[in-house]
C-alpha cells in the first residue's frame, strides 16, 4: 500500500495550519529591512561648536545627519553655540554599546578626556 501526502492549503484543513509549508517572507520589501537591521551600525559622536568652542557628546545611527539638524534653526542650548562640526566619531555594531560610550564620555566630566580621545583618533 503506497500512501500520498498531499499539501492542503490551510482552509481546506478547518483553520490548523499545520499543513507543511515553504517558508516565505510576507513580502518582498520587507526582506531587505531584515537584512538592513543586521547590518546597522550605531556611532558614539562629539561635536565641537566652532562658536565657544564647547562639546557635545551623542549616539546615532547617522551623525551627519544628527549634525544637519543641530545646525538648522532651533531652540534649546545647541541652537545658541551653532554652527558645530563633527571631530569625533567611532562605530558600533549595537545601539546598546554606543550609549554605553556616550555614558562614559559624558560620566568622565573631562575636558582634557574629550580632547585627548580626539587627538588620539586623528593620529591614527
Amino acid at each position: 500500500m503506497v500512501v500520498q501526502l498531499v499539501r492542503m492549503p490551510a482552509c481546506h484543513a478547518g483553520g490548523r495550519g499545520f499543513e507543511s509549508r515553504p517558508f516565505r517572507l510576507k513580502s518582498r520589501r520587507n526582506s531587505g529591512l531584515f537584512l538592513f537591521y543586521l547590518c546597522m551600525e550605531f556611532f558614539t559622536y562629539i561635536l565641537q561648536s566652532e562658536k565657544d568652542r564647547s562639546y557635545y557628546i551623542g549616539s546615532s545611527q547617522d551623525p551627519n545627519d544628527r549634525l544637519k539638524k543641530l545646525n538648522r534653526k532651533h531652540d534649546g542650548y545647541t541652537a545658541r553655540k551653532r554652527p558645530w562640526k563633527i571631530v569625533w566619531v567611532k562605530p558600533f555594531a549595537t545601539k546598546k554599546e554606543a550609549i554605553q560610550m556616550e555614558s562614559h564620555i559624558k560620566m568622565k566630566k573631562s575636558r582634557s578626556y574629550i580632547e585627548t580621545l580626539i587627538t588620539n583618533s586623528s593620529a591614527g
